[in-house]
């Protein structure tokens, strides 16, 4: 599969954007925490997404930089001053593990029951970016994945 975002328009020779800044932002958020999933086709999904948005047709370099930066820190392993995708993909930490990546999961679902694994205490800051993204989705109370609650805009071509 493809993944593809829908991020213009051709209406009777115009082009029209179908996604104003705010819902950039926002998917660019939900991405975020995507870049360290097991999955490989989720990452690139994610990638993929987050360079086109850093493009100077959508966010451009300097806000990709000044909005992205700091929603991107957890997941890096070092910082980068131009957001495209190749440098993210260059400076992204480690995927997670898909026993790692369960683990998060359920303890967000259940803290008393399922205890973190003892790597992740070493790295309080990104662990709370992903907590924090994943208690969003149990919250929800709904069981769908991470990666599922961007089914809406990533289609297989």
């Amino acid at each position: 599969p493809i993944p593809c975002v829908p991020w213009q328009s051709q209406t009777s020779g115009q082009q029209h954007r179908l996604l104003d800044e705010a819902q950039v932002l926002e998917i660019c958020e939900k991405c975020c925490p995507l870049l360290v999933h097991p999955s490989c086709g989720v990452r690139n999904a994610a990638l993929n997404f987050l360079g086109e948005a850093a493009r100077e047709e959508h966010l451009g370099p300097v806000k990709a930089h000044v909005r992205l930066r700091q929603r991107l820190r957890p997941y890096l392993r070092h910082e980068i001053v131009y957001v495209t995708r190749e440098n993210l993909g260059a400076a992204l930490r480690t995927p997670l593990d898909s026993r790692t990546f369960q683990a998060l999961k359920d303890h967000c679902a259940q803290p008393m029951r399922h205890k973190l694994p003892p790597h992740l205490e070493e790295e309080p800051a990104f662990v709370g970016a992903l907590l924090d993204h994943y208690r969003k989705i149990v919250s929800k109370g709904t069981n769908q994945a991470d990666d599922e609650e961007l089914g809406g805009l990533f289609t297989s071509a």
